[in-house]
């Protein structure tokens, strides 16, 4: 049968194309000044005599890949506006508007501005995490190599009453860039006065494992913010007005053909992510993580779970135990405790979202409860069965190679995108 996709790749590339996913323009040199740097408040950290965690001054070794400030620029906290701070320790700054104009005043009416975190951490006012030694040079290492991605919260507008997005690590957010050409989205992780350093743990393994991506269908990372009391971290990317696929999917009901090129583009990023040295397993590969472009492609992103295959553990890593949907996991991550993803379990999860597009059910829809699902898992028992992944195409046998027990004896990423093309 002819392929309805394509023989010699997922799709051309064109120009257009590639600029709906947008990466941040080269920067001018920075300025002589360390108050106006981009990354002059990047934080690092020491300990002091009773092993609190407590910021300390770092200079940046490189340049940072963002847009240049505009000479006219007025976003928040760079305009000279009034700047209010209650305290050194536990306070909070509020940016506002430079000019007192009508129209500024509306938008003041109906957007919450994000209060901008506190500078320091004080032990006496809050619970900081004790730390050794170690782990604060493994987090000061990170942040000094993450330097040309961080953004002074100064250049960022966020809408909070624009919430796009919630999820277990956090809520994102459509905002604004000094600088930057459009929109963008912005992640706000999740956060207690008690688990701060888990924060900048979760930030730091998702900004390693993100940046340097470069593929057509993996959303850029643009940069990030985390405040030096580690109260606030930020990521910020270009804004897919599309939405998730999902919604998508509901709303524009495309055709068959259209599905099936949704899920190429996403194993392309998947083949292209198993095919670096060492493979990167994603880890979270379902709908929700995937947003449509302007060009209605597919891009994933959230690389929160992200990882390099056989990564150990590290003064960064975060507490062990089950995270992501079970409804995309594969038998192994549920059945054994120490189990960690795989590429095998990201061809599962994807084998799981072909049947989502093309059907518009997700896995075991016909179980309610994840506990049910668990026990299918455990019991073998597959998402669907064939009777229905064989209209309105045959994407059985595709979806089977994806689904084996054993995660040896899957198919690989570009073995799979191989049969999807011969569709």
């Amino acid at each position: 049968m002819k392929s309805v996709i394509g023989e010699q790749s997922p799709y051309p590339v064109t120009a257009s194309a590639a600029s709906d996913v947008p990466v941040a323009p080269p920067v001018a040199p920075p300025a002589e000044s360390a108050d106006d740097s981009p990354i002059s408040d990047l934080p690092s950290f020491v300990l002091d005599d009773k092993s609190a965690l407590v910021p300390a001054n770092v200079t940046a070794a490189s340049s940072p890949s963002l847009p240049p400030p505009l000479n006219n620029d007025t976003s928040l906290g760079d305009s000279g506006a009034p700047i209010l701070f209650d305290g050194q320790g536990g306070g909070t700054r509020h940016f506002q508007g430079a000019e007192n104009t009508p129209e500024k005043t509306r938008d003041r009416r109906n957007k919450k501005t994000l209060a901008r975190p506190s500078t320091q951490i004080n032990p006496r006012e809050k619970k900081v995490q004790k730390l050794q030694q170690p782990q604060v040079e493994h987090l000061n290492t990170a942040l000094a190599d993450l330097g040309q991605y961080h953004i002074p919260f100064e250049r960022l507008e966020i809408d909070e009453s624009s919430v796009i997005g919630r999820g277990g690590f956090g809520v994102v957010m459509r905002g604004k860039l000094s600088g930057y050409h459009s929109e963008v989205a912005i992640k706000r992780l999740r956060s207690d006065e008690t688990r701060d350093i888990r924060v900048a743990k979760r930030l730091i393994r998702e900004m390693k494992a993100w940046s340097g991506l470069e593929h057509p269908n993996i959303l850029p990372l643009i940069g990030f913010y985390l405040s030096k009391g580690l109260d606030l971290a930020l990521i910020v990317c270009p804004l897919q007005f599309h939405g998730n696929v999902k919604d998508y999917l509901q709303r524009v009901k495309p055709s068959i053909l259209e599905r099936l090129t949704l899920a190429l583009d996403i194993l392309s990023a998947i083949e292209y992510l198993h095919s670096l040295d060492p493979p990167v397993v994603h880890g979270d590969i379902k709908a929700l993580n995937i947003l449509i472009s302007s060009e209605r492609r597919a891009v994933l992103c959230d690389f929160g779970l992200a990882l390099a295959a056989g990564e150990v553990a590290t003064g960064l890593t975060t507490s062990v135990g089950f995270k992501g949907s079970v409804r995309y996991c594969s038998p192994e991550l549920v059945m054994h405790d120490e189990s960690r993803r795989t590429v095998s379990s990201d061809i599962w999860a994807w084998g799981c979202l072909l049947v989502e597009i093309v059907k518009e059910t997700f896995p075991y829809s016909q179980l309610r409860s994840d506990f049910q699902v668990i026990f299918a898992l455990t019991n073998r028992v597959p998402p669907e069965s064939e009777e229905f992944l064989t209209h309105p195409i045959n994407i059985w046998s595709i979806v089977q190679g994806c689904w084996h027990i054993d995660p040896e004896l899957r198919s690989t990423a570009e073995a799979a995108a191989k049969n999807l093309r011969l569709l």
